[in-house]
């Protein structure tokens, strides 16, 4: 959600997770750091599963692209928009409060993934509800 605009993401796929980044946020300038922890996709990695070409996709768009992490000790980077994709492991209660220190003033992309299973991510689900946000299991699909 960004400037009273909201993209549901629930399908892993740089497509569309690229498309939902560009209608949300002026593509130019803009610092988006990815949520590296739970096991989450990594946009360092090369592999089939990986979303490098996606961090090349979004670099080639004019955006500046880092990593972000929930440990208080590291220096985060001053980002425009936080993203987490495809976290496969809960978030602790105590995590959930650093991240919405973190993310607070800035519009935040999470894409769990396309599992019908996600009883275990109970935590990142109420935090979700919390912050007005809506999950469903059901896949989208953006056609703009």
């Amino acid at each position: 959600e960004y400037a009273n605009q909201s993209k549901w993401v629930e399908t892993i796929d740089e497509w569309v997770i690229s498309t939902a980044l560009n209608s949300l946020k002026e593509k130019k300038n803009s610092l988006l750091c990815f949520l590296s922890t739970h096991q989450t996709l990594s946009i360092a990695d090369e592999s089939e599963n990986g979303l490098s070409s996606l961090k090349t996709l979004l670099q080639s768009e004019g955006m500046s692209v880092q990593l972000a992490s929930l440990d208080k000790s590291e220096q985060q980077p001053a980002c425009q928009m936080l993203i987490i994709i495809g976290p496969k492991d809960d978030f602790l209660p105590a995590e959930l409060d650093y991240l919405s220190s973190l993310s607070k003033g800035m519009p935040v992309i999470v894409a769990l993934g396309p599992s019908h299973d996600q009883s275990h991510m109970k935590n990142l689900k109420s935090w979700l509800s919390q912050q007005k946000v809506k999950t469903s299991s059901a896949p989208v699909l953006d056609q703009s």
